[in-house]
This record gives structure tokens, sequence and C-alpha cells, in this order.
């Protein structure tokens, strides 16, 4: 049972699941080892998913990479759960959230002037403590302890920075704004990068499905050579500076990454906290997150894929997937799509986007490919089509601002609101065209011919850019219905290719 005044994180309930049988609940770390096949899925938002898929994968790895068997990677569906609950009970000293010695992702031996409260921890859902509102979920400002270290993990892994204050760690101060160190994003907001995981039918299959092999590691094929590492808690981190092997452990290495440390926390009960700046983790291009996409141009070099509050993540689908087809040499990670089988999963999709260090808002979607089979031909022309589908729907979009720059020119200055005619045009067509990219996943799905499907998405695209354009720009009088049908013809222009010449 938890304690009133502690939580331990292997033992206690405080995981959110959706369990087969019950639905909704609780899960500790051994129920979620342990119990596996009868959880279907956390149940988490989009930051509380990451975070807590980077710590499950983790500990998953460090069991498998530290026991004795023989090709446990390979045979992970067997073994997995076995060792994980031995793992468990292992380090489960290091995993309380109040520790004299060994807090859970947290600092000891801190002293500070003025402590925050616990709220503080709790950026991303509304309360009277939180310094951004990124979506309408609202928070009890009195936390309770399995909400305290969801709260921290989501912290850890996603703060932004900016004033994070000083206090003392082992009687040294913490490093400040000053320093160039105190404003670094978190690992995971780093550059705004989406994250991806395939998604399987339990939670123990979305595990395996999303481990990372040592020999891919060792090779450095997949994931720039970084070394495999421990997690943290294995090493005893007792400054910002020393002991360096620790340091280098927990900022370089793939396992030391996994559940950062990027904030210095302090719980000094259930209600008030010290933080101030953690360890620096370099980011891209220094290290490649295995969650992350990078895409490579010959001119441009290697780019990351990142979230855009303007473009919805379901239009770069072709590049996350790319990675899933044969000896693909322009995309890297998502991980999980290189070792996936051809079987159907789910391939689940989210990050932040910020901007100054203010959040603007979470963004996710999920989407189901079907089996493929073998057939790497009809996968590869299927992702080729993808992407065609996309570019002719962003050349038609180039289109309703030609055409909506025309009726502007028709309309002369007869109106004082012309600047904002037709601004809302191409946001209302890139959302009804988000009802329908449904039709587009039929690309993956042999029972569909890909040209078909094409020409149905064609249509679709080119009603709802007639559709968008006519809300948008009026046409009630006489005058305005002559700009009106004017320049409407723009949109029945063929769209011109990119290497076109003019």
């Amino acid at each position: 049972m938890t304690s009133m005044n502690n939580i331990n994180l292997v033992d206690d309930k405080w995981i959110p699941v959706i369990q087969k049988d019950t639905g909704f609940g609780y899960a500790s770390l051994s129920e979620i080892f342990s119990n596996g096949t009868e959880i279907v899925d956390i149940s988490a938002d989009t930051l509380e998913r990451i975070s807590l898929m980077r710590l499950l994968i983790c500990i998953a790895e460090a069991s498998l990479v530290c026991s004795e068997k023989v090709d446990s990677f390979k045979n992970a569906k067997d073994c997995l759960s076995e060792l994980a609950i031995t793992y468990l009970q292992k380090w489960k000293y290091k995993f309380n959230l109040f520790d004299e010695k060994y807090p859970f992702l947290q600092v000891r031996d801190a002293d500070g002037e003025k402590p925050k409260s616990v709220s503080y921890l709790n950026f991303y859902e509304a309360s009277s403590q939180t310094r951004n509102f990124i979506n309408n979920k609202p928070c009890s400002e009195n936390l309770s302890l399995h909400q305290i270290v969801l709260k921290l993990l989501v912290f850890q892994n996603f703060d932004t920075g900016g004033a994070l204050g000083r206090f003392k760690w082992a009687n040294n101060f913490t490093a400040d704004n000053s320093q160039g160190l105190g404003g670094k994003d978190s690992i995971c907001t780093a550059q705004n990068a989406l994250h991806a995981f395939v998604i399987k039918s339990n939670i123990i299959e979305t595990i395996i499905a999303n481990l990372v092999e040592p020999v891919e590691l060792k090779n450095g094929i997949r994931i720039d050579k970084q070394e495999l590492g421990l997690p943290h808690w294995h090493l005893e981190l007792t400054s910002q500076t020393t002991p360096t092997e620790t340091i280098t452990n927990n900022t370089k290495t793939f396992l030391g990454r996994l559940v950062p440390l990027c904030r210095a926390i302090k719980l000094l009960d259930n209600e008030n906290i010290y933080s101030g700046c953690g360890l620096i983790y370099e980011s891209f291009p220094d290290y490649h997150e295995f969650t992350c996409t990078f895409l490579h141009n010959d001119k441009k070099g290697e780019s990351i894929l990142r979230s855009n509050i303007n473009k919805d993540i379901w239009r770069s689908l072709q590049s996350l997937l790319a990675n899933y087809q044969t000896n693909n040499k322009h995309a890297k990670v998502p991980y999980a799509l290189y070792s996936i089988s051809r079987e159907a999963f789910t391939l689940w999709v989210g990050g932040i986007a910020t901007e100054n260090k203010n959040i603007l808002k979470t963004i996710e979607s999920s989407f189901h490919i079907p089996y493929t089979g073998e057939n790497n031909i009809r996968l590869d022309n299927a992702i080729k089509a993808y992407s065609k589908a996309v570019s002719d729907a962003e050349k038609i979009e180039i289109l309703i601002g030609k055409a909506i720059n025309k009726y502007k020119e028709l309309i002369c200055t007869c109106t004082n609101h012309k600047s904002r005619i037709g601004e809302k045009a191409k946001p209302q067509y890139w959302s009804i065209l988000e009802k329908h990219q449904k039709i587009l996943m039929k690309l993956f799905d042999a029972n569909y011919e890909i040209e078909s499907v094409l020409k149905e998405w064609n249509q679709i695209c080119k009603v709802s850019a007639e559709k968008s354009f006519a809300n948008t720009c009026p046409h009630q009088t006489p005058r305005l219905l002559i700009a009106f049908m004017q320049a409407r013809n723009e949109l029945f222009k063929q769209p011109k290719n990119k290497n076109e010449k003019r």
C-alpha cells in the first residue's frame, strides 16, 4: 500500500492504464511487466505518454542487458516479464519518491531560500500555479502522490527552461542563466521534435516493439554510435560536476539519456519543491533520439522532423514511414520502424510546439498501418503515392492563395476589411482534408488500387478548395459575385510542379 508520506514506483499504483476487463485504472511498474498482456495501453496525455514510454523502455532494455540469458532481446516476448520483475526488485530502493539518500528523479543535499509550490511541476495542465496553459484539462491544486510522480517525470523530459532559479546542491549553487545553462530546453522539448512509437495490442508487446538491440548501438548502424550505458539510478550523482564518469553516462549514453535529469529538483514534501538547472543534454545533430525522424537532403544535409502548429502530422506521415521501406538511405529512426514485422500496427506520433520558451500546444496523431505482407514494391509504391497525394494537396493550397489575391484585386478598395478577406480559407481547407485523411490510408491496404485512391483524393481536394474559398470570400451582391466567379477560375488551373520553369 502507498504510504501517506511516500510512494514507491515499483510496488505502488501510479501509471494510468487501460485494462482489458476493467477499463481505466492505475498500475505499478511491477504490474506493467507482470500483468502487461492484460493492459491494453497506457492512458495518458501526449507528454505523459512519451515520458512514460521512455521510462518503460529504459527498464526493459536494462533488464535484458543485465540478464545472463543468451539472446534475451530475440526472446524478449518469452523472458521480458520475468527479467524485468527481478530487475525492478533489485533496484526498488532507488524508486522511492521521498528518500533521504535516493529520491527518485531528484537531487539530494539540496538547500534553498524560497521553495516553489509543487504545482510548478505541472506546466501542461490548467491550475493557478502553471506558467502556461496548453490544454483545457483542469488539474487539482492539491496533487496526489501518483500525480506528483507523473508530473515530475514529464517535467524532467519536457520543461522549456527559462528562469529556473538557483539553489544549493551539495553545498554548490546550481547553474543559472548567466552561465548559459538554465534556459536550455529539456531533452524531449529540444527543437520541437516529433516522437514516434509503435503501439501493439498490449503494453508488453508495445514495449518490445520499441526496444533497441544493443548490437545496433554498438555498430552505430541506426543510432549514431551512442554507447549503451546504464540508467541513471545505477550510478550515484552527487553534484553537477562530479563524478565526470557519472555525468558522461547520464548525458551521452543511450540508457542514460532515456530517463533524464534535465532539472535539479528536490521535493521537500507534498506541497513544496526546490528547482534549478540540472544536467545538460546535447540534442540533434550531436545526438539522435531513437524516437525521432531525421531526413537527409543531398544539398541541405540532415534535418529533424519537427512539430508544427500550422501543419498536421498526417502531412508528414510519408517521412515517418520512409524508415519502413527496405534499405531506405534518406531517413533514420524512429527505430521501431526498422525492425517491426509487416503485421498490422499503430504508429503513434506526438510532440510539443514551443516558441521563445512559450508552450503553444501539444500535438499527437495515430495511424493504423494494415498488414503489408512481404510485398515491398507495393509498400514502396504506397509511400510514394502518399507523398504525391500530400504534395498535390499543397499545390492546390497555392491555387487557393492565388484565387484569394485575384478576388481582392477585383473588389478593389470597396471594403475596409479587404486585408482580412480569405485569411481563414487555407486553415479551413486543411481542416476539411484532415477529416478525409483516412482515405489516404487506403493506399497501404492491398484491397484498394493506388490509382483509384489518388483519383478519389484529388477530387476531395478540389471540392474542399472550392468550399473553403466560397466560405471565406463574400459573393452576396452582383459586384462581389462577378469578382468571386472570375477569381474562382484560379482554382481550376493545373498546379505547377516545383521543378517546372515559369
